[in-house]
């Protein structure tokens, strides 16, 4: 670290000043792209999690008629069936509170 010294004449003065300034407004550039970099990222984890909860709400929309179509046609057994109702709402139940929070961190605002 070098220490700088006390400005003697007007050039050194304007000299120093200039640097001043132009730290500053690299430091005011750093927070700033550091600030869209986070926004960035929290944009792609919202629109990543919002996607995968929905492709997995279709899935189970799609394997429990089927695993309870397989299961009563091989068992002839209703106990081992998944009501349809039962499976979306513990989903729901489970995932939920998660999303949730996903969804609300998308919406946090820089001030918080």
């Amino acid at each position: 670290m070098s220490v700088r010294k006390s400005p003697t004449t007007q050039f050194d003065k304007s000299l120093a000043t200039y640097h001043d300034d132009v730290t500053s407004q690299i430091d005011l550039v750093r927070q700033l792209s550091s600030q869209e970099k986070e926004d960035d990222t929290r944009q792609d984890v919202t629109k990543k999690f919002v996607k995968y909860y929905f492709w997995i709400m279709i899935a189970l929309m799609i394997v429990t008629p089927l695993y309870n179509l397989a299961t009563f046609w091989l068992f002839r057994n209703e106990t081992l069936l998944i009501p349809f109702k039962d499976a979306i709402l513990t989903y729901s139940a489970v995932v939920g509170p998660t999303f949730g929070l996903v969804v609300a961190y998308y919406f946090k605002t820089s001030r918080d």
